[in-house]
């Protein structure tokens, strides 16, 4: 899951949900979309790992740009 999603340009995790449901009104299971996107959040990503998914982001994107 890390190294799939955190090294990408434009993030596509479970944190890009703003919650407001439009998901769930279309979903044909019926499915808390919103409340599992917190229950994944939960288990892929406690905090250490969102410093460390943070971190890893900018550094591949940097895009050779380095300071000094």
């Amino acid at each position: 899951y890390f190294q799939v999603t955190s090294f990408k340009k434009e993030r596509s995790d479970m944190t890009q949900c703003i919650g407001c449901g439009k998901c769930e009104s279309h979903c044909p299971q019926h499915i808390a979309i919103r409340k599992e996107l917190k229950n994944a959040e939960k288990v892929l990503m406690p905090a250490p790992v969102k410093l460390i998914f943070t971190v890893a982001n900018k550094i591949a994107n940097a895009g050779g740009r380095r300071s000094g």
